[in-house]
């Protein structure tokens, strides 16, 4: 939630998933040339981003590369898995030509390997993402980007295949897929996630792919055990990369503020917030022990990143997290 002073200075509060997020005016156009203009700055904007965010990213990825090696593996596989369509990154000798003879478009035999050494990241998009607890700290959201961006150059370095869940049809590989996955990111940045449209992409996972979720995870658990119960019953192997603002774990703020939702919530004023901070913290070490819980039940990764650390002594602990296996892995928390 917000919570805002009733005093000239405001201080802004995430408790347990609803923090701010800057709303985009209602555009009215005349006619289609201001709508094509305003694309059109809007793209720019977008343009602008992309540079400074994939400098980030891959500043992070090679200071973590330095530490450790690629794991490229050989072969290519020979069991059949599915056809999926041609993308511009993929080589023209993968072209299937009798599947592709029978449509208008080209396809691609994919084996299972290929399959299999698939990294999916989920980036939540959620408006608790876009909360910063002061100007000079970066936003969760943000700090999601740079390390999906940079776990994703670290898996495409060696060798794997890497795609975004619900905005990408196939994991591809190459430096033009770096810059795709960029672009998907920045342009989903402000969309808010539809339920059903995750469980869907989650259920067309391939077998054995590997699925890094990255979110504040202060949905409903219900919301959670969705999701779950579809990874488990596929198996697909899963990892957790929670990331949190110092304020949404120590609830700093004192006096009196008003709490107002993102999700429909109906505001709620507190004359001594220091007073519910006992609480607070009681209840959002239940929600996260819970989740840690059910993720060590099914052999899974979890991580823990406060926003006050650094990115690359994130990105160091998650690659060695997921480069080993998950039975040897247990639950841990970045310095926080």
């Amino acid at each position: 939630m917000i919570g805002s002073k009733t005093q000239k200075k405001k201080n802004k509060l995430s408790l347990l998933g609803l923090s701010l997020r800057k709303q985009k005016k209602l555009h009215v156009f005349d006619d289609q040339t201001d709508y094509l203009t305003y694309l059109q700055a809007d793209a720019q904007d977008m343009a602008k981003s992309l540079p400074a965010l994939l400098l980030a990213a891959e500043r992070v990825a090679s200071t973590v590369a330095q530490g450790v090696h690629g794991q490229r593996r050989a072969g290519i596989g020979e069991s059949f898995w599915q056809y999926r369509p041609f993308n511009v990154e993929d080589s023209r000798q993968k072209i299937d030509w009798r599947r592709s003879a029978r449509s208008d478009a080209l396809y691609v035999r994919e084996t299972e390997w290929e399959a299999a050494q698939s990294l999916w990241i989920w980036r939540d998009s959620s408006p608790s993402m876009s909360y910063s607890s002061s100007q000079k700290k970066i936003k969760k959201g943000i700090r999601a980007d740079i390390l999906a961006l940079a776990i994703s150059h670290l898996a495409l370095q060696a060798g794997e295949r890497v795609g975004l869940l619900e905005h990408m049809q196939s994991a591809g590989q190459g430096r033009m897929m770096l810059q795709k996955l960029a672009h998907a990111l920045i342009e989903n940045r402000e969309i808010s996630p539809n339920e059903d449209n995750l469980l869907n992409a989650l259920q067309k996972l391939p077998p054995n792919a590997h699925i890094l979720l990255i979110s504040d995870f202060l949905d409903n658990p219900e919301i959670i055990e969705k999701r779950i119960k579809i990874l488990a019953d596929r198996k697909i192997k899963t990892s957790f990369l929670c990331i949190f603002d110092p304020a949404e774990k120590s609830l700093p703020f004192k006096g009196r503020i008003r709490f107002n939702g993102l999700k429909n919530e109906l505001p709620v004023l507190i004359r001594r917030t220091q007073s519910i901070r006992p609480d607070y913290k009681e209840k959002r070490n239940a929600h996260f022990s819970y989740l840690q819980n059910l993720a060590h039940h099914h052999n899974w990764q979890w991580l823990s990143h406060n926003t006050k650390n650094s990115a690359e002594s994130c990105l160091m602990a998650l690659y060695q997290m997921m480069d080993r296996p998950q039975h040897m892995t247990k639950i841990r928390e970045t310095i926080s």
